[in-house]
């Protein structure tokens, strides 16, 4: 059996061109942060995580220790990337998801099971990884942006990630432009609807409700029809075909 040693690296500085440590992985301001390694008998290395990133700042599964001081550049920096790797993450998710359903049938299913996640959750994200294929991806817009118009034609989405593009839109405005427009197409498509409450004694709503079953309506419907029927007699309109 081999024995392991753990040590944690010293963070390296590029100075002069030269290159830092190959094992050590590079952080904001041109910095490199600390990794930990395993260091076995022959003296061969490998990284197995990395732990502390410049700044003095440590990154753990469940955490990310902060030091008491920290510029607001230095934290502005490290949010936005971390920002930006958990939304790249749908999209890795959701194409590493596409990839296992086409090439490996049922064990596709047994691994995803093994993972953290609700399996209706990774569904989704592999279906909008099928929604857009790269060429149509947008890097400047988040994953959410393209969640927000994924129920929309190809030609539907182009539009409105486009102009979300232009106008530097959050998925929220996305989200609130989209939502307003299909309410103003409905309004133009559909008539306005207005609400009939009728007030019945207990045995007239038994009556109805029995004759809308037999006629295979819900009350409501029948209710509207026979409205609607009773008013075309009384103005001597002509029967509808339907």
């Amino acid at each position: 059996m081999q024995n392991y040693m753990q040590e944690i690296s010293t963070p390296a500085v590029r100075k002069n061109g030269r290159e830092p440590d190959s094992l050590a992985q590079r952080g904001i301001d041109g910095e490199v942060e600390g990794v930990v390694r395993n260091v076995n008998a022959n003296g061969s290395e490998r990284m197995i995580r990395a732990e502390r990133t410049v700044h003095d700042v440590y990154r753990k599964r469940n955490s990310l220790i902060l030091p008491k001081e920290l510029s607001f550049e230095a934290w502005s920096k490290l949010g936005t990337e971390i920002i930006v790797s958990a939304d790249a993450s749908a999209w890795w998710i959701g194409d590493w998801l596409f990839y296992g359903e086409k090439s490996y049938g049922e064990r596709y299913r047994n691994a995803i099971d093994a993972t953290m996640l609700d399996y209706q959750t990774l569904r989704n994200y592999a279906w909008i990884a099928k929604k857009y294929p790269v060429s149509r991806r947008r890097d400047k817009l988040s994953f959410g942006h393209h969640v927000e118009v994924a129920a929309l034609t190809d030609d539907e989405q182009d539009l409105w990630l486009d102009r979300a593009l232009r106008f530097c839109w959050s998925r929220n405005e996305l989200r609130r432009r989209v939502r307003a427009a299909r309410l103003a197409n409905n309004s133009e498509t559909k008539p306005v609807t207005k609400v009939l409450r009728i007030d019945a004694e207990a045995d007239c709503y038994e009556r109805w409700n029995t004759a809308a079953e037999i006629g295979d309506r819900c009350l409501n419907e029948w209710a509207a029809e026979a409205l609607d029927a009773a008013a075309a007699a009384v103005l001597n309109e002509p029967k509808s075909d339907s």
